[in-house]
C-alpha cells in the first residue's frame, strides 16, 4: 500500500493543527516507545486502510490520546477556532501539565527520520517554476509579477502598424492574493515568471463569526480564511461543497480556486412571467448563498440553478 496519503505532521505545515501535533511528538520530555514498537506500527499503518491511523502510539502518545479521549468532538473541533498556536499550547497546558511552548521543541525533525521513509524535502513555494513569454499568454495562465502571483482573465494581442516595432499584449489580471483586477500591457517577447503555486483539495464546511472553515480532505486538517480571503467565491460556498482547491503561496493559503460552475438554489426572484420561454428576458435571482444573479424569467424560488464561478453567469437548470 502506497503511504503518499498519510499526512506528514512537520512544524512549517500551513495548517494550525499540523504544527501542534508536531509539538506532541517533538517534545523531548515526552517518554520514549521502543524501536521494536515503533517498527511494528509503521508496518501495521503501511499495510492497514484505516484512515484514522495518522498519529504515534505508544507510551510517547499517552498524554495526547489520553488529553483526546477527555474531549467531546464538540471541544475537539472547536479548537480549531484557537487561531494563534500559544492560545492553543496554553489550553494543552491546562489539561494535561504538557507544555509544548516551542523553547521546549525540536524545530526539526532529525535528519534520518526524512531518509528512513525515503521522503523527498519539499521544493520552496517562493522560488518561481519557469520563464513565461508572451506567445504562452492565455486565459487561466497564472504569472508572477512584483512577487504576488496573478491569474490571466484576458488576452488582447495589438500587431503595430509600423515596419518593425513589436506587437503588444494586453492582459487584464487578477491579484490572486488580494483579488485585485487591473490591466497590464506587455512588449512581443516580453518574458515573466510562473508561479510556483501549491493546490491542495479542501472541502467548505461552515461559515461563522470567524470566517469561512475548510477541511482539507487528504490531512483532514481544518483551517479558516477571512472574508477578504475568500472574496467573491464566499457567494458560491455552501456548506459541504467539494471540488475546492485551496491555493498555497510562500507556505500560506492566499485564495480558493473554485470548481467553474456550481449548483445552487434561488431563494428569492420575482414571479415567473406566463409565456415566457426565452432565456433572452431575465431577471434578478438571489441565491441561497446571498450572490444576486440575472436569471430567466420563467424561474421560480427554489429551482435550482447552475452557476458559472468565473463571471457569475446563470448556465442552465439543475435536478433535484
Amino acid at each position: 500500500m502506497a503511504t503518499t496519503n498519510l499526512p506528514r505532521y512537520v512544524a512549517n505545515t500551513i495548517y494550525p493543527h499540523g504544527r501542534r501535533i508536531h509539538a506532541f511528538f517533538t517534545n523531548p520530555e515526552k517518554p520514549e516507545a521502543s524501536p521494536t514498537l515503533v517498527g511494528e506500527m509503521i508496518r501495521y499503518v503501511i499495510e492497514s486502510h484505516d484512515p484514522r491511523l495518522r498519529f504515534p502510539v505508544g507510551p510517547d502518545a499517552l498524554s495526547f490520546l489520553g488529553w483526546r479521549g477527555a474531549l467531546s468532538d464538540e471541544d475537539w473541533v472547536g479548537l480549531s477556532g484557537l487561531v494563534r498556536d500559544a492560545d492553543y499550547f496554553e489550553r494543552v497546558l491546562l489539561d494535561t501539565g504538557v507544555d509544548l511552548r516551542w523553547k521546549h521543541v525540536r524545530k526539526t525533525p532529525p535528519a534520518q527520520s526524512t531518509a528512513a521513509l525515503c521522503l523527498p524535502a519539499p521544493a520552496p513555494l517562493d522560488e518561481p517554476l519557469a520563464m513565461l513569454s508572451t506567445g504562452d499568454f492565455k486565459r487561466g495562465l497564472r504569472l508572477l509579477l512584483d512577487g504576488d502571483p496573478y491569474v490571466i482573465l484576458d488576452v488582447h494581442v495589438q500587431t503595430p502598424s509600423a515596419r518593425g516595432a513589436s506587437s503588444l499584449t494586453k492582459v487584464k489580471v487578477r491579484n490572486l492574493r488580494t483579488g485585485q483586477v487591473f490591466d497590464r500591457t506587455f512588449r512581443g517577447g516580453d518574458k515573466v515568471d510562473e508561479p510556483n503555486l501549491a493546490f491542495r483539495p479542501v472541502q467548505f464546511l461552515y461559515r461563522d463569526a470567524d470566517g469561512f472553515h475548510f477541511m482539507d480532505t487528504q490531512s483532514y486538517e481544518q483551517f479558516a480564511l477571512s472574508a477578504d480571503d475568500v472574496g467573491a467565491g464566499a457567494g458560491y460556498l455552501t456548506e459541504g461543497l467539494e471540488g475546492i482547491r485551496s491555493v498555497v503561496f510562500n507556505d500560506r493559503v492566499i485564495a480558493l480556486d473554485l470548481p467553474n460552475t456550481v449548483t445552487l438554489r434561488v431563494a428569492e426572484t420575482g414571479p415567473a412571467l406566463k409565456g415566457a420561454t426565452a432565456t433572452a428576458q431575465t431577471k434578478p435571482a438571489t441565491l441561497e448563498t446571498g450572490l444576486v444573479i440575472q436569471v430567466p424569467s420563467y424561474l421560480e424560488a427554489g429551482e435550482l440553478v447552475i452557476v458559472d464561478t468565473r463571471d457569475g453567469r446563470f448556465t442552465g437548470r439543475a435536478r433535484g
